[in-house]
């Protein structure tokens, strides 16, 4: 058995492919975040991006994604912005969404959370720890 055909073996089978939109003002933390996606094991049907708010919302008017994954301070607007904008809409509640930030903040976070956001996750963070929190969204959108 090679290693890839090992590796291969070792991802759970009941796992579907997901369509991600990463949403970041940085192209290279966009390009970390779909890398530790692959790390992970996360197994992707498709990968969108955006670089703020507005246009994840235009990228949203075209696709619909399993799973959104946004950082917080972008300019334009803003990952508070957008997803007020998605529960203003009410696609918050069926799209689970991931805040990713460098920034601790607990109000913020606290009104994220408030408005649908499923999970809040700091920069730096280890591929398996988003490996974990998306599995963990993606089973409590299933269970409701």
């Amino acid at each position: 058995m090679t290693l890839a055909e090992h590796e291969t073996d070792n991802i759970d089978k009941t796992e579907r492919a997901l369509c991600v939109l990463v949403v970041d003002d940085s192209p290279i933390m966009r390009k970390m975040v779909i890398h530790s996606l692959k790390m992970a094991k996360i197994e992707l049907s498709c990968i969108e991006q955006a670089a703020h708010g507005g246009e994840a919302l235009e990228v949203l008017a075209r696709v619909t994604p399993d799973l959104v994954l946004c950082d917080v301070h972008m300019p334009s607007m803003d990952g508070l912005a957008f997803v007020r904008a998605l529960a203003q809409s009410g696609r918050i509640a069926t799209l689970p969404v991931v805040m990713i930030s460098s920034e601790r903040n607990d109000a913020a976070q606290s009104e994220l959370e408030g408005l649908g956001a499923r999970a809040f996750l700091h920069k730096p963070f280890y591929p398996e720890a988003l490996g974990q929190l998306i599995r963990t969204v993606l089973t409590q959108k299933e269970a409701s």
